[in-house]
């Protein structure tokens, strides 16, 4: 499940650079916990988010964790 929810985003990082690249202002996207009762948003500028990636981070709301076994 998180894999898809990072699909989700990745496709709302693409939609969101096509808009303007170079837009600061922030873009939500959805949680990755993989909860499946979770309909966290987080919101993030591209760059941001950007850096989650680079990092392989999970884009978590606050106050979640991953869910074991993703």
């Amino acid at each position: 499940m998180s894999e898809l929810l990072g699909e989700v985003n990745q496709k709302i990082r693409d939609l969101a650079a096509n808009v303007d690249p170079k837009d600061d202002s922030s873009w939500e996207f959805v949680c990755e916990c993989g909860e499946a009762e979770c309909t966290e948003r987080v919101g993030l500028p591209l760059a941001r988010y950007d850096e989650l990636k680079l990092a392989d981070d999970a884009l978590l709301a606050p106050g979640h964790a991953p869910r074991s076994g993703n």
